[in-house]
């Protein structure tokens, strides 16, 4: 029964020590390698359970329990080399000749053995047990276990070659893997001359946990941190693309949403009347009266101040509201919330100032017409801004008699 005992502790260091690899497979599926690593993971547990079990039924003398786990053992032997070669490729050699190599000695090692297994039913060429219960062991085991040995002997030199030609950072997995590979060679060396000796899985238990310690730890740190930087880049790309739409959509003098936000906006209004939904907002639009005057006689510097002075004075009577420079002179304000429902109060109060600017002889002078949106008979939003535009211009003829007037 020792003989299960190796096994059995065997298979309870690789569940504690790989834990996170076997039973997140989400989490790992994103890491290629890590993938065949965790089918490896796999591999090796199936092989500690028969070769647990086989101690176990060796010591009962269940002899056909006995041969059954044998051929599983020997089989689930081949399927981890493989995967191992699959998981050591892919980390490491990728499409490389050595890659290719280690893939087809894998495909070739487990094709030899599925052979040899099929004619092991008919005629002994890997194992046998006698009439005194006794195994025994041909020229099969020997080739398969030698298979063994050649592909964990090409994987550990061309590993510890790779490590002294490496950057220093990925040094020590290939070490890792080597040293690994190296003490299987051994191992499974030995394990030819002294086969009822566990020396198979007590080489996974410890190369296991070195790939652990050294490669699988630091490629999930390696990962974490290339994803933390993907992420950074994402958030700062985003970051400059909001900025970049911000500028796209913003007047440059004023601040102020621009023609090009207000014409998307015009769409989505446009969308909604089309679709037959309740619409409560009203339009105004406004004018700057006397902007060529100042630039023409002051300076555009002076024009620019006029038009940021204004585009402040628009905003302060109407804070909850979308306000637009869509032309030289021109805004237009789509009211809604708060605004919308003292529309009218704002703008006679607005009015009543402009007035004032005149007596006072200032010079920001804004024309304002309003427009509601009325559902009943605006089959459009263009129908409602003609009606405030139109009114916007009676009010500027306005403007301009009381200039006249009060200034005679």
């Amino acid at each position: 029964m020792y003989y299960s005992s190796i096994g059995i502790l065997a298979l309870i260091v690789l569940i504690i020590v790989n834990q996170d690899v076997i039973f997140n497979a989400k989490d790992n599926q994103a890491i290629p390698a890590l993938r065949y690593y965790r089918l490896f993971l796999f591999g090796v547990l199936a092989f500690y359970v028969c070769d647990s079990l086989w101690g176990i039924f060796d010591g009962l003398h269940l002899i056909k329990l006995l041969y059954v786990d044998t051929l599983i053992y020997f089989f689930m032997m081949a399927m981890t080399v493989l995967f191992f070669a699959k998981y050591a490729i892919t980390y490491l050699a990728k499409n490389s000749i050595v890659g290719k190599i280690l893939v087809l000695g894998g495909n070739i090692f487990l094709l030899v053995t599925l052979i040899f297994l099929i004619i092991n039913f008919f005629y002994p060429v890997i194992f046998a047990f006698n009439e005194n219960d006794e195994y025994s062991t041909f020229f099969g085991r020997y080739m398969i276990f030698g298979l063994q040995i050649i592909i964990f002997a090409l994987t550990t030199i061309y590993t510890l070659a790779m490590s002294i030609y490496k950057r220093s950072d990925n040094r020590t997995r290939y070490r890792a893997i080597g040293i690994f590979s190296l003490a299987m060679v051994i191992l499974i060396s030995i394990q030819i001359y002294y086969e009822l000796l566990p020396l198979t899985s007590a080489g996974y238990m410890l190369g296991t946990c070195v790939l652990h310690s050294f490669v699988i730890e630091d490629e999930k740190k390696e990962y974490k941190e290339k994803l933390e930087k993907s992420l950074y880049n994402e958030q700062k790309q985003r970051k400059e693309l909001g900025s970049a739409m911000k500028l796209a959509y913003t007047d440059s003098l004023t601040g102020l949403s621009n023609k090009l936000a207000y014409l998307e906006l015009e769409e989505k209004i446009e969308n909604t009347i089309h679709s037959k939904n309740h619409l409560e907002l009203s339009i105004a639009v406004l004018d700057l009266n006397d902007l060529k005057l100042t630039n023409d006689n002051l300076g555009h510097e002076k024009g620019d101040e006029y038009l940021i002075e204004a585009s402040s004075l628009i905003c302060r009577f109407f804070p909850h509201s979308k306000v637009f420079r869509i032309g030289g002179d021109e805004f237009a304000i789509i009211i809604e919330g708060e605004d919308f429902q003292r529309r009218y109060e704002i703008a006679k109060e607005f009015n009543a100032l402009m007035e004032k600017n005149i007596e006072d002889n200032i010079n920001v002078l804004i024309a304002l017409g309003i427009s509601d949106y009325n559902e009943n008979i605006d089959k459009s939003y263009q129908s409602a801004f003609e009606r405030a535009d139109k009114a916007m211009y009676q009010r500027k003829d306005e403007l301009k008699n009381l200039k006249k007037s009060t200034f005679k």
